[in-house]
C-alpha cells in the first residue's frame, strides 16, 4: 500500500467541473461584454450619423432658400424650433473665434458637424452648420441645425436592457450546458480515479477497464502497467524491509540508522535497551537518542568525510560501549552500531581483582604452612613441644585457607544466582535466630574480650527469611563487629519492626568507618584498613556475602555511624505476611 489517505474523488470531480464551468462562463462573459460594447458603439454611431444626415438636409434646405433670397436682411441671428426638439438658427458671419466647431467650419465654406453638451437642455446634442453663399461665392450667413440626442440615448438604453436580459438568459442556458458538458467530461475521469484508488489500496489486484475510461483508454492502460510495476516494487521492498527488521531485531548489538538531516530512520530493540530510548520514533532528531557528545561528533564527521570511525565511549549510568559509525552509501547519513561491553569490562576487572586478591590472601597462609612443614621435616618432629606449635600453626592457616575457599565458593554461587534459587524463605522467630548466632559466636567474643548485647523489641518478633541465609548474614555481621570493635568493648545486636519490614542492627564501639569507605565496604576483598583487617584475620568477603544474601531475600543492607563512635550495619528484611501456603513460625 502506498499510503493510507484515500484519493479525494468527489473533490477531484468537483474541481474538474468547476474549472470547466468557470472557464466557459468567463469565456461567455468576455465575449458577451465585448459584443455588447461593440454593438452599442455601432448603434450609437449609426443613429448619430442618421441624425447628422437629417440635420444636414434641413440646414441645406434653409440655406438654399436664403441663398436664393440673397440672405434676406433681418434673417441672420434668428432661431426657429424644428421637429423632435431640434432648432434651426441663421448666424451672421462674424465671431469666428468663439463660435462652435461646426459654425467655424461653415464660415470656412465647408459643412460642419459637432457633438456637444448643452447645459440649457442638460443633454448632448448633434449640430450641423451649412454656409449660405452669395452668387459670387462669399459666405453671407451660416445655417445651423441642432437636435438633442435623447432619442439616441433612449435607443441605446433600450438596447442595454435587451442585452442584459439576453445576457442573463444566455448565461443561464450556458451555465446549464457548461455543467452538463463538464459532468459528461468528468464522468470518465471519476471512473478512472475510482479505479486508481482501488489500485492504490491493493496494487496489482485489480485492473482499470479501458472501456470504462472512454477516450482515456490509453491513460487507463498506463495506470494498469504502472500498478503492476508498483506492486512488484512494493513486494520486493516489503520483503527486504522484513528481512532487515528481522536481522536488526535479532542482533544483540544496538543499531541506529541516521539520515542526512541527522534524524533517526531505524532503531532496533537492542538500541532502545542500551540507550534507554524506549519512546524514540523514526523522524526524531538523533540527539534525542545519542546523548553522548563523542558519538554525535563521530556521526557528523562520518557523514561529511564518508569514512568509518570506531571508538569506545561511556553512556549514562557508566555503561561502556564499543561504537562503530559507518556512512550510508546513498543519500548521506550514517549507521551507528553499538556493542555493550559493560559486563565484559566489569568481568575483566573482577577477574583481575579476584586473581590479585586471592593470590594475595593465599600467599601468607600457604607460606606459613610451608614454613612450618619444612620446619617439622627438618627436625621439628623430634621435639614434641615445638612440633605441636608447628602443627597448630599449620592447622590454623589450613582453617584460614578453608574459610577463604568456602567464602569464595559461597560468593561464586550467590553471584551466579544459585543462592537465590536455592533460598526457601519462611517465617522465623528473630529471637531464635539471635540465640543461635550468639551461642556460636560466644567463644570468639570471649577470646577477644568483648561482650554481645541482644536487644529485641519483643520476643515474638518474626521475620520472613531463609534460616541458613539469615544465620550466615548475622554470623558475618557479628564476626565483623567482633574483629573490628574496641578491645574489651561491646557489640549490640538489635531487632525491631518497621511497618512491613523487620530491621536488624549490628553495632560496635570500634573506630567506625569513614564516609568515603561506606559506599564500597560491601565489595569483595575491599578493606578499610589493610593491615588491621589482615591482622584480625579477615579476607574481605564477609560483607560482600551479606549484601548478596540480603538482596536475594528481598531486603537491603546499609552501613552508618554509631554515636559517639563505632559502626552500625542495618539490615531490612520483609516482615511475615498473609501468603498462600506460607509456613508457620519455626
Amino acid at each position: 500500500r502506498v499510503g493510507d489517505a484515500p484519493l479525494p474523488l468527489g473533490r477531484m470531480a468537483y474541481g474538474v467541473r468547476r474549472r470547466l464551468f468557470l472557464t466557459s462562463m468567463a469565456l461567455l462573459l468576455v465575449v458577451g461584454a465585448a459584443s455588447g460594447l461593440l454593438l452599442e458603439r455601432q448603434l450609437r454611431t449609426w443613429l448619430e450619423a442618421r441624425v447628422d444626415r437629417e440635420l444636414e438636409a434641413r440646414a441645406r434646405a434653409v440655406a438654399e432658400v436664403l441663398s436664393v433670397a440673397g440672405a434676406l436682411p433681418g434673417a441672420t441671428g434668428t432661431s426657429v424650433a424644428g421637429p423632435r426638439g431640434g432648432r434651426i438658427a441663421v448666424l451672421p458671419p462674424g465671431g469666428t473665434a468663439t463660435a462652435p466647431a461646426d459654425v467655424r467650419a461653415a464660415l470656412r465654406g465647408a459643412v460642419g458637424h459637432d457633438r456637444r453638451y448643452d447645459p440649457d437642455l442638460g443633454a448632448f446634442e448633434r449640430s450641423v452648420a451649412v454656409p449660405v453663399r452669395s452668387p459670387d461665392g462669399r459666405v453671407l450667413a451660416v445655417v445651423r441645425a441642432a437636435m438633442p440626442l435623447e432619442e439616441v440615448d433612449g435607443a441605446v438604453a433600450t438596447l442595454r436592457k435587451m442585452m442584459a436580459v439576453a445576457a442573463v438568459v444566455g448565461l443561464a442556458v450556458a451555465a446549464f450546458m457548461s455543467w452538463l458538458a463538464s459532468s459528461l467530461a468528468a464522468r470518465p475521469l471519476r471512473s478512472l480515479a475510482a479505479a486508481a484508488q482501488r489500485l492504490v489500496v491493493a496494487p496489482g489486484d485489480r485492473r482499470i477497464p479501458s472501456a470504462q475510461a472512454h477516450e482515456l483508454a490509453h491513460l487507463a492502460d498506463s495506470f494498469n502497467a504502472l500498478s503492476e510495476q508498483l506492486r512488484n516494487a512494493l513486494d520486493r521492498l516489503a520483503a527486504e524491509r522484513d528481512r532487515l527488521e528481522a536481522v536488526l531485531d535479532a542482533l544483540e548489538d544496538a543499531v541506529v540508522i541516521v539520515d542526512d538531516e541527522r534524524r533517526v530512520v531505524r532503531i532496533n530493540a537492542a538500541a532502545r535497551r542500551i540507550l534507554g530510548a524506549g519512546d524514540v520514533r523514526p523522524g526524531m532528531p538523533v540527539v534525542s537518542v545519542l546523548r553522548t557528545a563523542d558519538l554525535l561528533e563521530c556521526v557528523g564527521r562520518v557523514a561529511e568525510e564518508g569514512s568509518g570511525v570506531s571508538l569506545t565511549c561511556t553512556l549514562a549510568g557508566d555503561r561502556k560501549v564499543l561504537a562503530r559509525v559507518e556512512p550510508l552509501r546513498r543519500g548521506g547519513g550514517a549507521v551507528v552500531a553499538l556493542r555493550d561491553v559493560t559486563d565484559l569490562v566489569r568481568m575483566e576487572r573482577a577477574r583481575r581483582d579476584l586473581v590479585a586478591n586471592v593470590s594475595h590472601e593465599l600467599r601468607t597462609p600457604v607460606a606459613i604452612v610451608r614454613a612450618n612443614a619444612e620446619a617439622l621435616a627438618d627436625g621439628g618432629l623430634e621435639d614434641p613441644q615445638v612440633a605441636r606449635e608447628f602443627a597448630d600453626a599449620i592447622a590454623r592457616n589450613a582453617a584460614r585457607l578453608s574459610d577463604l575457599l568456602e567464602d569464595l565458593l559461597d560468593l561464586a554461587r550467590i553471584e551466579a544466582r544459585e543462592a537465590s534459587r536455592a533460598l526457601a524463605p519462611r517465617t522465623l522467630r528473630l529471637a531464635d535466630a539471635f540465640d543461635g548466632v550468639v551461642r556460636r559466636m560466644g567463644s570468639l567474643a570471649r577470646e577477644r574480650g568483648r561482650r554481645i548485647h541482644v536487644d529485641l523489641e519483643r520476643d515474638d518478633l518474626c521475620v520472613r527469611a531463609d534460616p541458613s541465609a539469615l544465620d550466615q548474614v548475622l554470623s558475618n555481621l557479628l564476626d565483623n563487629a567482633l574483629r573490628h570493635g574496641a578491645d574489651g568493648g561491646h557489640v549490640w545486636l538489635r531487632g525491631r519492626g518497621d511497618g512491613d519490614a523487620v530491621v536488624v542492627e549490628v553495632e560496635d564501639d570500634g573506630p567506625g568507618i569513614e564516609p568515603r569507605h561506606r559506599a564500597r565496604v560491601f565489595e569483595r576483598f575491599y578493606r578499610v584498613d589493610e593491615g588491621r583487617t589482615r591482622a584480625a584475620g579477615g579476607a574481605g568477603l564477609g560483607l560482600a556475602i551479606v549484601k548478596h544474601l540480603v538482596t536475594a531475600m528481598g531486603g537491603d543492607v546499609a552501613v552508618g555511624e554509631r554515636e559517639p563512635h563505632g559502626a552500625r550495619f542495618t539490615v531490612r528484611l520483609p516482615a511475615p505476611g498473609d501468603r498462600p501456603g506460607g509456613e508457620g513460625a519455626a
